[in-house]
């Protein structure tokens, strides 16, 4: 037989009502509820009632409510650069190992690397109350951070940080040691003319890389080659292209040139490695590592797959510290900025790498492949 009547919505059920029914006070379903029951003499008797009406009448704790009371939502902003190659999951695996214990939860995003698109995010953060914010930092964004700061809500910067701003936190990997073990490492095997490929973004993350392969080439001495540091304008990268690759014009103009060649090339991370081997394998048809050897920085899973030799970045270690200073910023009232260097210098060495009987010699000097034009 059809009926009208609709059914009881949980939203309904309240602590009061329950409490109501029950006969006993408003306070007692709170303690019950929030697993209090004993630390404040409610008998076993009762909270066994309480529980087993709230399960019946469906309640379900007004989490929202509770936040707004006690000024906390228990969530902290988590902006990651991108969801590639799985360097945005490793971080948030080590941001996870500090809020799951704590019952905090991240609202995650994605910048891309658009300043546009982080300021939105950051305003929409701000509006829900968030406790504190991690982010990737992009330099364009500086006035905005500024403005956020002033807002009292901690900012957390991952991956990096900014000088002109430091007042605010970071969690960064210290890549100075990774950086000389990676150079070493190719002087060993009788690299003398290496490269480095980088982003003309000279914020402390790729200064850091740059003037320690500097110092690290000036200690061995090696003179450094400034037409040999390829630097390219911050932008996505992708690993394999059917067209022209987003990333890799520096590379090409060096290899296009008259100039000598290098031997070597150390990236200032995987990605950007792997696209050396698309360029210098798929396009001017160099044998890597007989005739250059390529090395990354971050040993993604891809770099296995590939036998790129990389450096280790403690990616989840810097995750969980940027995660530990924006609980302790967000629950505490300390003003101050902390800064952390998460150290690592471990090496993964692959076939990218290997010796070889063509080190010492020049490249030979090949034309792009027409194909690839």
């Amino acid at each position: 037989m059809a009926t009208n009547q609709k059914p009881n919505r949980r939203s309904n059920v309240t602590i009061t009502s329950i409490a109501q029914e029950l006969g006993v006070s408003v306070a007692t379903v709170s303690y019950v509820m929030n697993g209090k029951a004993k630390q404040n003499g409610i008998s076993e008797r009762t909270t066994v009632r309480v529980r087993e009406l709230a399960k019946k009448r469906g309640y379900v704790p007004n989490d929202l409510a509770r936040s707004l009371r006690r000024q906390r939502t228990q969530s902290v902003g988590l902006i990651l650069s991108d969801l590639e190659q799985g360097w945005a999951h490793r971080a948030l695996k080590g941001v996870l190992s500090v809020f799951d214990p704590r019952d905090y939860v991240p609202y995650m995003s994605v910048h891309f690397w658009d300043p546009e698109r982080e300021r939105r995010e950051l305003q929409s953060m701000v509006k829900r109350r968030l406790e504190a914010i991690i982010t990737v930092p992009m330099r364009e964004n500086l006035e905005t951070y500024r403005d956020l700061i002033e807002t009292g809500i901690p900012l957390i910067f991952l991956q990096d940080e900014m000088e002109d701003l430091p007042e605010s936190s970071f969690a960064m990997w210290n890549a100075r040691e990774a950086t000389r073990a990676c150079v070493d490492h190719l002087i060993k095997n009788g690299r003398r003319r290496i490269a480095f490929v980088g982003a003309d973004h000279f914020t402390p993350w790729m200064k850091m890389r740059i003037e320690e392969y500097k110092a690290s080439l000036q200690d061995a001495g090696i003179e450094v080659r400034e037409e040999w540091i390829c630097l390219e304008p911050r932008q996505p990268l992708r690993i394999k292209s059917t067209g022209e690759y987003e990333f890799g014009s520096s590379i090409r103009k060096l290899f296009d040139s008259d100039a000598e060649l290098p031997d070597a090339m150390l990236a200032m991370n995987d990605a950007v490695a792997m696209t050396c081997l698309d360029v210098l394998q798929d396009e001017y048809g160099y044998r890597v590592p007989e005739e250059i050897a390529v090395m990354g920085m971050g040993d993604l899973p891809q770099s296995r797959l590939v036998g790129l030799s990389s450096a280790v970045e403690p990616v989840e270690e810097v995750g969980a510290k940027a995660a530990e200073i924006a609980l302790k910023l967000a629950l505490s009232n300390f003003e101050e900025a902390f800064h952390a260097l998460v150290e690592g210098n471990n090496l993964k060495i692959r076939r990218s790498t290997e010796p070889s009987e063509y080190v010492g010699a020049t490249p030979r000097r090949t034309r792009r492949r027409s194909s690839q034009i």
